[in-house]
């Protein structure tokens, strides 16, 4: 039995040394001939390449505007926060201007006021 466990750990000796014989593989520098920031240079240019096409396409396809080139019937003049889970904005419709208030609880319209009368002019209506 001994015999057995000496022949075993013969072979693996003679194997183990076989291997550290061996040349070690390594990694051949690929980037030694290339300039250093040149990946972040490509990838620079690849987006901002893509951000050009975005904005043709958009022009192109008419994606800002309506179908038909109409102005919008809805324009947010004016957006506030006032807490972290609340907002106060100012929404043009219809030819009035309407204050909302955007909260945990939904949205509620505080005033709305003409829009054809001078800013100076304009009066407060009791929209409540």
């Amino acid at each position: 039995m001994r015999r057995g466990i000496i022949a075993v750990l013969a072979c693996s000796w003679s194997g183990g040394a076989a291997l550290a014989a061996q040349s070690i593989p390594f990694k051949r520098d690929t980037e030694a001939g290339t300039l250093p920031g040149s990946g972040s240079m490509a990838v620079l240019l690849v987006s901002l390449l893509a951000i050009v096409v975005i904005v043709f396409v958009r022009k192109r396809l008419k994606l800002g505007l309506r179908a038909n080139g109409a102005p919008a019937l809805l324009r947010v003049l004016e957006t506030r926060r006032l807490g972290p889970r609340s907002l106060i904005s100012v929404v043009e419709f219809g030819g009035k201007q309407h204050l909302l208030v955007q909260g945990e609880h939904g949205i509620t319209c505080i005033d709305t006021i003409m829009v054809d009368a001078p800013p100076g002019d304009r009066e407060l209506s009791d929209a409540r």
